[in-house]
């Protein structure tokens, strides 16, 4: 099949796995490719898909989607509970290694003797005066 024949068609059938990509008429040969090899990429994604679900893998795993300029990733409710996180929860993102770690981030939590016990006669402010009480002010 060359290009003109494949222009007149309008449809790519992506590895019989009725993935029918539909090409715009004015479409080259570079971007009928490229729909190709998307249409590829989302079939073999499908295979491994089958495959987890056929093993019967239980471990939890998400699919990256577009949203906006960026990339979402739906976190399901078992590994949201496992790591104690909530919607809407500050995250810190970051890559280590080629992977993508996500971690709360938490509020800081203060043990008031501990705090007291690190002050030293430096830390302490100095006596500020306010003036005379003014109204009904008892100091």
């Amino acid at each position: 099949m060359n290009a003109s024949s494949k222009a007149t068609d309008h449809r790519i059938d992506a590895a019989n796995d009725n993935d029918v990509v539909t090409e715009p008429p004015d479409m080259d040969v570079r971007a009928a490719l490229t729909c190709v090899a998307e249409a590829m990429g989302r079939h073999i994604v499908r295979q491994h898909i089958r495959a987890r679900i056929a093993a019967n893998d239980s471990q939890p795993w998400a699919i990256f989607k577009k949203w906006g300029n960026s990339a979402s990733v739906w976190i399901p409710a078992s590994v949201m509970a496992a790591a104690a996180l909530h919607v809407d929860q500050a995250v810190d993102v970051r890559e280590e290694g080629g992977r993508v770690v996500i971690e709360p981030i938490r509020a800081p939590v203060y043990d008031f003797d501990e705090l007291l016990s690190a002050m030293t006669a430096d830390t302490f402010p100095d006596d500020v005066d306010f003036g005379a009480p003014i109204g009904k002010e008892v100091w």
